[in-house]
């Protein structure tokens, strides 16, 4: 079992989200930060970096990468425990444990979900409140696709693990162990979210309205943890995956920001540059009404954030201790 100082603070006493501090992380206001020009040589920075790391990762791919093993089901426990102390260390949380398993789809636990997303996507579809936007507005605020649920495309979640928010239960899809940890990582992650959201923001359309900051908030936490698990491990099996859903995301929203100006053309030798199928599969069925780029535009805002304030910004955000309205740093300090 892994021991962290944070566990014998007790002073970790984080104030609750509420609304008014969370208005300033919805889906609206996410997205009103990241449709600005500005961001353009940020995405172009950070693509331009990853696609040098991805390279390097699949360079070591083709002399043989190290996934592990899969888990078995009475592992979990002690895998959980580890993995519950490197991200409330990070985050400089204290959150308890929450259930976890490995469940397909279609157990009992996954029912409401499944069903919650295909009447949301349907429901919430024509949301927007961002009129410049335009067509991009019911993308942007559109419900929880089924398809992210089902984890077919790669970009949801990993490989289809879940939280749900009611039962606070992570569902986890049985895999190597250098994808579950990260997988894990990035549920979990909710589940701290959650352990801080106060009121109504937990539930319903309230919930849908912050899934850019909770996706965005979760894929940076999962990118910490995969370069923690690599460099502890000297394993770049941990961070492989990550790296390269990750960058999809950077490419297909930088492709969305730039299509937004007049006259502005993305960087097609940048975009080229290293390219993966998964780029491809996140450009083609990302930004659809059935997947709304929740995942892709909340992990580009984010990463733009870590840049500007370091890796600080996570634990701050859930902390209670983030205005976006007066951070500001130099990007290339």
């Amino acid at each position: 079992m892994v021991k962290h100082p944070y566990i014998t603070l007790k002073n970790l006493k984080p104030k609750m989200l509420d609304s008014e501090y969370l208005a300033q992380f919805t889906n609206k206001n996410i997205a009103i930060s990241f449709f600005k020009r500005q961001n353009i040589p940020y995405l172009e920075y950070l693509i331009d970096k990853d696609s040098t790391i991805r390279a390097n990762l699949q360079k070591e791919i083709l002399g043989g990468m190290d996934f592990g093993r899969v888990p078995k089901r009475k592992e979990l426990s002690n895998l959980f425990e580890e993995v519950r102390g490197d991200v409330n260390y990070f985050l400089r949380t204290d959150v308890k444990e929450c259930p976890i398993e490995y469940i397909n789809f279609f157990s009992r636990e996954m029912r409401v979900p499944l069903a919650t997303s295909i009447v949301g996507t349907t429901l919430l579809y024509s949301l927007s409140t961002y009129e410049p936007l335009m067509g991009f507005g019911a993308l942007l605020f559109g419900g929880l696709s089924f398809l992210t649920l089902l984890g077919l495309n790669k970009s949801m979640q990993m490989t289809g693990s879940h939280y749900s928010i009611n039962k606070n239960f992570i569902s986890l899809k049985e895999n190597n162990l250098a994808l579950i940890k990260v997988e894990l990582a990035h549920e979990f992650a909710h589940h701290v979210q959650f352990s801080n959201i106060s009121g109504k923001n937990r539930t319903g359309s309230h919930h849908f309205n912050l899934k850019m900051f909770l996706e965005g908030h979760a894929r940076g936490v999962q990118k910490q943890m995969a370069y923690k698990y690599f460099e502890k491990e000297n394993n770049p099996a941990y961070l492989h995956d990550t790296i390269d859903i990750s960058l999809a995301e950077l490419k297909a929203s930088y492709r969305l920001l730039c299509g937004f100006f007049p006259g502005v053309r993305a960087n097609e030798n940048l975009l080229n540059k290293n390219i993966s199928i998964t780029d491809k599969l996140i450009q083609e069925n990302m930004f659809t009404p059935m997947n709304p780029p929740f995942h892709a535009v909340g992990n580009s805002i984010f990463s733009i954030w870590e840049a500007l304030h370091g890796t600080d910004i996570y634990g701050n955000i859930i902390n209670g201790d983030y205005d976006t309205k007066t951070a500001r740093k130099k990007f290339f300090e």
